[in-house]
């Protein structure tokens, strides 16, 4: 077991009576922290995550096999206050439209109301929108990820999954401390928040009604 910073006056006393005890901070990378409780040699360097391998693939529904680049967005996020939000993503959906590119959308159905207040007034002339929301199983998502050029969110479970995959990746970190947790291949660009607020979002101590102004201003 393992001790860390939100630990409180019981669980201080049960430590007492662990056979090994870790200490994690807010600075430490969790993966590192769970990997030292199996081995103290383990870490995030020596232990590399490996893509879900299919017994038997699945087949997509849609076709993914086309030339034609594949951007992955993933619009929400479980923790509401990790969302970009509608400005920031119909500045990213008009950067993307200077490319010949198809826009995936992946999520479930409740996020087609998000879609649809971003498509509102923005006409793409060279993006074309794919939407899978509500389309996908589970077990799907990994291998209609693995069709994609580059994957864009927040900090939600699509970039771990890209990330995974080596897929190129872009996370905005907005109120998550990267330090604590974040994508950790070679081709993810993390995009930290320069409000004065942030990060105020941790592993053991993550709010969910918070307001911060100014976490994804560019």
């Amino acid at each position: 077991t393992f001790a860390h910073y939100k630990t409180g006056q019981t669980a201080k006393l049960l430590l007492k009576f662990c056979d090994k005890v870790g200490a994690h901070t807010k600075d430490d990378l969790t993966i590192d922290t769970y990997l030292r409780l199996i081995d103290d040699k383990l870490n995030h360097t020596t232990t590399h995550k490996k893509a879900i391998v299919y017994k038997n693939e699945p087949t997509l529904e849609l076709s993914f096999d086309d030339n034609i680049k594949k951007v992955g967005v993933a619009l929400s996020a479980g923790n509401k206050i990790k969302e970009l939000g509608d400005k920031e993503w119909k500045k990213l959906f008009a950067i993307l439209d200077e490319y010949e590119c198809e826009i995936h959308v992946f999520g479930v159905h409740f996020e087609e109301r998000i879609l649809e207040r971003l498509m509102d007034g923005l006409e793409l002339k060279n993006a074309r929108i794919v939407s899978h929301l509500g389309e996908l199983h589970l077990d799907l998502l990994p291998l209609a990820i693995s069709k994609m050029s580059l994957f864009i969110a927040s900090d939600t479970a699509g970039v771990y999954i890209a990330d995974s995959l080596n897929i190129p990746t872009i996370v905005y970190a907005g109120p998550c401390h990267m330090k604590e947790q974040r994508p950790l291949g070679e081709k993810v660009l993390i995009v930290e928040s320069n409000a004065p607020c942030a990060p105020f979002s941790f592993i053991f101590n993550a709010p969910y009604h918070k307001k911060c102004e100014g976490l994804y201003d560019t």
